[in-house]
């Protein structure tokens, strides 16, 4: 995670649910995830769960993610 900016250094300064982004990196992300119906994350598993690093960018999103499907692969 070297490199990565934290939870509030990435512009997220108001609820996920409200759509308003700080940082250009985080409003393309949004885009980027507002434009399909459904997903499927192929990914490692971490402690029966999927890596922190996915996890953190799921849940700075939240409106870009209601009522759509999504699907996990994972493997140990």
């Amino acid at each position: 995670m070297a490199g990565r900016p934290a939870a509030r250094a990435s512009g997220l300064t108001r609820p996920a649910a409200w759509g308003v982004y700080a940082h250009e990196h985080t409003r393309r992300w949004s885009e980027a995830i507002a434009a399909f119906d459904g997903y499927v994350f192929v990914t490692p598993e971490y402690n029966h769960a999927v890596p922190g690093p996915l996890k953190n960018a799921i849940d700075y999103l939240y409106s870009e993610w209601h009522h759509k499907a999504i699907g996990f692969v994972g493997w140990p």
